[in-house]
């Protein structure tokens, strides 16, 4: 009984097996059949057959059927020749527009923009060498007390750093203050105007000597206030920062421009970010930085790149960028960790040349866009390879293969490209004809080639050295000494090395 029932299941499925075929594959009727002979004698033609968009081998005489591959509605069959022939040597491919839309195939076109690239980076805040200062004395005396007490101590501008016993202080305090009496006799008495003027004078010219001598204005009001000179005074920083090193002592004697004590400034830092040597050729002194601090997110400083510099790190491939940050409020100290988000405009004249990323298939060194090309007949897609430049956010740029104003897939790129690849015509895992292709390649001299701008590593002829740097910079056609010398990273040669074999 058992062997019935698996015998009659066996005959079930080959059944249903033999329908299914008939129904997805069109063979078309034998040769002198009574078919092929009835339509002949009466004249009649073909019915209408159906066929799925993506899987073009299925046949069917129903108009509301679907695709038992993919669940696709069919469309008709149109009669008369195919912009997919396989005799053509340049891959395209046609769908209506209901096949469009149940592909979910949309396009957009290439066009000419003002690009931003964004540079994400990772730095340090350092201290300016330029805010490096020295509290100096400017007049000879003897320091009575000394307020700074060890290296690394905070010191805020107008704060009092030591008291000085000086006699030429005392000295000119006293001139100033016989001139003052002067003056306010001569007042009293309503003298002349030009007495009065000429006491008033001397007056400011003792002023303007103790100013020299290093005196606030406040400290000199205080001494007219008062009416008594004093032996000793105090003396303010001229900047804020932290105590390098201390150069006197208390009791110690400084004589005009000798140093007490030198400060690292912090009113203004430094952040050094390091940026990759691919990014260097976007980055440039004036470009605009956000700098943002890991560990406090309120902390959002925006900046411009001040120096770049122009060697190359051979231990890490990165260079300096130099930002000039104000710290006023002390929220960079120095040593902190710092990220710093560049937005870097990608030059052209005119703008350059982009479509959005979906629109880009690639696989390794190729990369493929499908344009939605008008003037064939019918309007089909064709994929052509392109040299693609940086990215710029959501967009890439196209350095060739296409023309401002091209039409190009952005959305079910990768289905038109699996259908070629279904059909057995060339697609981005293939390659392309030449009449797709746009990648020459380089001239490699002896001696070697500097690119300016870097090309592709596609256009490095077969067994030429060089760099793997990203975009390419350096080439070379013998392994020479095998690094490159421009930044020093070991080369690479093309073909051989790329294809998984070590060079010995």
């Amino acid at each position: 009984m058992n062997n019935w029932k698996l015998w009659i299941g066996m005959l079930a499925a080959l059944l249903l097996a033999f329908g299914v075929g008939r129904w997805t594959v069109s063979t078309g009727p034998t040769q002198g059949s009574d078919s092929e002979a009835s339509q002949q004698a009466e004249g009649s033609e073909k019915p209408q057959q159906y066929t799925c968009p993506m899987h073009p081998d299925v046949r069917s005489d129903d108009p509301n059927g679907t695709c038992p591959i993919c669940g696709m509605d069919l469309v008709p069959v149109k009669s008369g020749p195919s912009s997919t022939s396989s005799d053509s040597d340049a891959p395209s491919l046609h769908l209506s527009d209901r096949a469009k839309k149940i592909a979910k195939v949309r396009t957009t076109f290439a066009k000419r923009q003002r690009l931003t690239r964004q540079i994400d980076s990772y730095g340090r805040v350092e201290v300016a060498e330029e805010a490096e200062t020295d509290l100096t004395s400017w007049v000879r005396g003897r320091i009575e007390h000394l307020d700074i007490r060890t290296t690394g101590q905070r010191i805020r501008r107008g704060q009092r750093i030591a008291r000085l016993y000086s006699p030429k202080l005392e000295s000119v305090q006293k001139e100033l203050l016989q001139a003052r009496r002067t003056a306010d006799r001569i007042e009293s008495k309503d003298e002349s105007t030009a007495r009065q003027r000429s006491a008033q004078a001397a007056v400011e010219a003792a002023k303007a000597r103790l100013r020299v001598l290093g005196m606030q204005p406040r400290q000199i009001e205080s001494i007219i206030e008062s009416g008594e000179a004093r032996d000793v005074v105090n003396v303010y920083a001229s900047t804020s920062g932290t105590v390098k090193m201390r150069h006197a002592l208390e009791g110690e004697w400084v004589d005009v421009g000798d140093s007490i004590a030198s400060l690292h400034g912090l009113d203004t830092v430094w952040v050094q970010l390091e940026l990759y040597e691919r990014d260097l050729k976007f980055v440039e002194e004036g470009t605009p930085v956000t700098i943002t601090v890991p560990s406090r997110p309120d902390v959002e400083i925006e900046g411009r790149i001040d120096f770049i510099d122009p060697t190359v790190d051979p231990a890490n491939g990165t260079a300096d960028a130099r930002v000039v940050a104000s710290n006023a409020d002390g929220t960079l100290p120095p040593g902190t960790d710092v990220r710093g988000n560049i937005k870097a405009v990608i030059q052209g004249d005119p703008d350059p040349l982009s479509v959005p990323e979906t629109a880009v298939l690639w696989t390794g060194p190729r990369s493929v866009v499908y344009q939605y090309d008008r003037s064939m007949d019918p309007p089909s897609f064709v994929p052509i390879e392109v040299e693609l430049g940086p990215k710029a956010g959501d967009r890439y740029v196209i350095r060739q293969g296409l023309s401002e104003g091209d039409e190009v897939a952005v959305r079910g790129a990768f289905q038109l490209d699996a259908e070629l690849q279904i059909r057995g015509k060339a697609s981005m895992m293939t390659g392309l004809p030449p009449s797709q292709q746009v990648l020459e390649p380089v001239d490699v001299p002896e001696g070697g080639e500097k690119f300016e701008p870097p090309v592709s590593p596609d256009r490095i002829p077969e067994g030429a050295w060089y760099c793997p740097m990203g975009d390419v910079h350096w080439a070379q056609p013998t392994e020479g000494e095998g690094e490159c010398p421009v930044c020093g990273m070991n080369l690479k040669q093309r073909g051989q090395m790329e294809e998984g074999h070590e060079h010995h």
